[in-house]
């Protein structure tokens, strides 16, 4: 008696599950959207493996089409993966799923658009990788909370336009985030990038896009920009990095609002800048210049930033000229404006009765950096 009513309730089990995945792919066709699920646990044994069920991300991604969405659950995955496919891909938790690349190749290739990676940890066992955790050659894709390690560019993006890359957190690589060739706008924010070997973010050969809200810790460079244009840098912040933000033949960059502190070099616009503006920044405690103008940048519009506790608040090279300087306020720094050519430089504030105030301002603001550093 016992036995027939394990065996009726094991047909029980078996039918209903039956019944649960005639139901889920009635809603899938219903919707026109297929989830598939994967899982490193999962095998033959399972139910549904190798249809909707697979241990392997890649396997799922061969069955799934355009539009599918993707769940993986928690585990290790060892393998490098290919999207050629408009994708949703989610992992359960970002520390807990995990993704090793397993060669030396980059980790996760993106070749088509419209693709969504989120909650992944993302590394490789390949010491010295000269690849990248994820790169991107396609539009309209977002990369979400993500944590990225051990590449030589964490996210490397060429010729792609339309991308979202947010809420990330990328450390010890050579570069965190890498934007090349791309002539149309990205948008880069609330990423946290720091203890990268040489630069957190940087741009080279792009036009247009948008770098805002990332906090910037103990990389060699902090934002790196070069041969670009109207590119917008704001509300970033930037501690302990050797140089906070660097240009090199740059034309209408915007780098307003951004709180750099505790480099060799706040600002530093090396050659070939021009027609760029930076308004409303805090750069402070800086061991040389708090902004520099190194030969040959011109039509520079510096007005009104705070620049506290550096050897020279504002340095301009002989060959800089026609720089426009307003505005500004200057604490404690050896050397106000420096400049050894003709600039443009008017209603700079020197007044000791604003000291209290900025000081007290700069410790609010080096005390949010830290705690939101402790934090992550």
């Amino acid at each position: 008696m016992i036995r027939k009513t394990m065996i009726k309730t094991i047909f029980t089990i078996i039918f209903f599950l039956f019944l649960l995945i005639v139901t889920q792919t009635q809603s899938m066709k219903s919707t026109g959207i297929n989830f598939y699920y994967v899982d490193d646990d999962y095998n033959s044994t399972t139910l549904g493996y190798e249809v909707v069920r697979f241990n392997k991300i890649q396997d799922a991604l061969n069955i799934a089409q355009n539009g599918d969405k993707i769940i993986v659950y928690n585990g290790t995955y060892n393998e490098n993966i290919l999207i050629n496919k408009s994708i949703d891909i989610t992992g359960e938790n970002p520390y807990t799923t995990i993704v090793i690349g397993n060669h030396d190749e980059d980790t996760i290739l993106i070749n088509v658009g419209n693709i969504a990676i989120s909650n992944f940890t993302i590394t490789t066992n390949i010491n010295n990788s000269n690849k990248s955790g994820l790169k991107i050659f396609s539009d309209n894709n977002t990369i979400k909370k993500n944590i990225i390690t051990g590449y030589n560019i964490g996210i490397h993006l060429q010729d792609s336009c339309y991308n979202t890359i947010q809420d990330n957190n990328i450390s010890k690589n050579n570069y965190g985030i890498g934007i090349e060739y791309c002539n149309c706008s990205n948008n880069i924010y609330e990423n946290l990038v720091n203890k990268n070997n040489i630069t957190g973010i940087y741009l080279s050969y792009s036009t247009s896009g948008n770098v805002f809200n990332n906090s910037m810790f103990e990389n060699k460079y902090g934002i790196a920009l070069s041969y670009c244009r109207n590119i917008t840098v704001k509300n970033n912040k930037l501690a302990n990095n050797s140089n906070g933000l660097n240009l090199y033949s740059c034309n209408n960059i915007s780098i307003f609002n951004n709180s750099i502190f505790n480099s060799d070099y706040g600002i530093k616009m090396y050659t070939l800048n021009r027609n760029n503006v930076i308004n409303g920044n805090i750069i402070s405690n800086n061991s040389f210049q708090g902004i520099l103008l190194y030969l040959n940048n011109k039509n520079t519009t510096i007005i009104h930033n705070i620049i506290a506790h550096s050897d020279t608040g504002i340095y301009i090279s002989s060959q800089s000229t026609d720089n426009n300087l307003y505005g500004n306020i200057f604490v404690n720094t050896n050397k106000k404006i420096y400049e050894l050519s003709i600039n443009n430089v008017e209603n700079n504030l020197y007044f000791f009765i604003l000291i209290f105030i900025i000081e007290i301002v700069v410790l609010i603001i080096s005390i949010s950096i830290y705690i939101k550093k402790v934090k992550k």
